[in-house]
């Protein structure tokens, strides 16, 4: 029997995943549910990506620079404008992001488990994962 007491079961803290490299995309969805978060996408297109940063419901994001060779910046425009905390994710360099973005947290690929738990536990507001 369940203790009438005991909190309920917090939701998960759901991560938006935008990459459009489907192995890449199911390992990060692979390594947020290992962390013990939700993924939501991975979406794989810039323009599903753009509706999904400004509707979406979600504590955090994980978004390649580039989308179907595009920079992603009018997705993480819209993160940045909601609040959203964000990393960039590629295999480019740092220098490689606009100067107005370099500030943000970046993810060199190929990144690791620990990577991406750094920059979640990191960057985000006290969340539960």
């Amino acid at each position: 029997m369940k203790d009438a007491m005991a909190p309920a079961a917090l939701p998960r803290s759901r991560i938006l995943v935008v990459e459009d490299e489907f192995l890449i995309a199911a390992m990060v969805k692979d390594m947020l549910s290992d962390l013990g978060y939700e993924c939501l996408g991975p979406i794989t297109t810039m323009e599903a990506g753009v509706v999904a940063a400004a509707t979406g419901e979600f504590e955090g994001a994980i978004i390649n620079l580039l989308i179907q060779g595009r920079h992603a910046y009018a997705i993480v425009e819209i993160l940045a404008s909601r609040g959203i905390p964000f990393c960039f994710a590629s295999g480019l360099t740092k220098q490689d992001v606009s100067e107005a973005w370099r500030d943000r947290p970046f993810l060199m690929k190929p990144y690791a488990l620990a990577d991406v738990r750094d920059f979640l536990l990191g960057n985000l507001p006290a969340v539960r994962p």
